[in-house]
């Protein structure tokens, strides 16, 4: 499992093992945090850059908050956690989604490793559309 943050939206991808070909195997899940008060780019933008990314699994990016993870030896829970508004220090704070994961033999028999959450798996766009990635900064040139 990964957890990241710095776009600014809520993001859910599968991380494979060879990124350029989403036959391979999925090799962990990454869950990405929006910002509590910046704002991201437009939602337009990562509505049109999800149909191209394959291993993005959700993406929220009008709401404001952050990734909350409850991690133990058998299972995970990661919750994204929402601000009913930004510019409120006395703010209310929901659930947005919550993904769950359990415990697996790995296949190498070297312990544990978490299965997929149960929910979905997740991803974030990495290919941006141009004046997203140039603006914004993150995503991956295509070769």
């Amino acid at each position: 499992m990964v957890v990241g943050g710095d776009i600014h939206a809520f993001f859910a991808n599968d991380l494979h093992l060879d990124f350029d070909d989403p036959a391979s195997p999925v090799v962990a899940t990454e869950f990405v945090g929006t910002s509590i008060t910046s704002y991201p780019a437009p939602y337009a933008l990562f509505a049109q850059a999800v149909p191209d990314n394959p291993h993005v699994r959700f993406c929220e990016s009008r709401r404001r908050g952050y990734v909350s993870v409850d991690l133990e030896r058998a299972r995970m829970e990661v919750r994204l956690r929402v601000v009913s508004d930004a510019h409120d220090p006395k703010a209310d704070i929901a659930t947005l989604k919550t993904f769950c994961g359990r415990e697996r033999p790995s296949r190498r028999g070297r312990g544990v490793r978490l299965a997929r959450p149960t929910d979905h798996h997740l991803g974030i766009p990495t290919r941006l559309p141009q004046r997203l990635a140039g603006r914004h900064g993150g995503g991956r040139p295509r070769r």
